[in-house]
């Protein structure tokens, strides 16, 4: 059985070095990771306005217009995702921390309920305005709660989370 620890002081001393180098290459990836990840100024605007477009489709059209329209409303929020990414060289898979799970979190739960709210009119025959109004709430929460989101990213990102 072979022993690999150091044999000396100065050995130790020259791989605590090393670790702490190390370490601090670290946390200047997990900054320049943060900064990287900017989301274009379109970006959020462009999805407020293709949720607001959905809510509006689900509580004004018949069901069959209104899957078609969500369809391509749908498709185009993940062709830009996929532009964000390639912009940015950055692909979130999961939240890397409690903040930007909670932005997410809270953001999807208004936008669920908006949508909720729309088809529910449409189908109890309300008013218009309900699904106006849905549709003006679902733009708002995703274009502010989409910053608030990419904050909290950028925060856990840097804290190494």
């Amino acid at each position: 059985m072979e022993n690999n620890l150091p044999q000396s002081r100065d050995d130790t001393s020259v791989n605590a070095a090393e670790a702490r180098q190390t370490l601090r290459a670290l946390g200047a990836d997990q900054s320049d990771l943060a900064a990287r990840v900017a989301t274009p100024a379109w970006y959020h605007p462009a999805m407020g306005g293709l949720a607001a477009t959905e809510t509006l489709a689900l509580g004004l059209l018949p069901p069959m217009f209104s899957a078609l329209i969500v369809t391509v409303c749908v498709t185009l929020m993940l062709l830009s995702l996929r532009s964000y990414e390639s912009r940015c060289g950055v692909s979130i898979q999961s939240f890397p921390g409690p903040h930007s799970r909670h932005q997410f979190a809270v953001a999807m739960t208004i936008v669920m309920a908006g949508l909720s709210t729309a088809l529910a009119a449409n189908l109890l025959h309300l008013s218009s305005w309900w699904a106006m109004g849905a549709a003006v709430v679902v733009a708002g929460a995703v274009v502010v709660f989409g910053h608030l989101y990419d904050n909290a990213l950028r925060q856990d990102l840097a804290q190494g989370r």
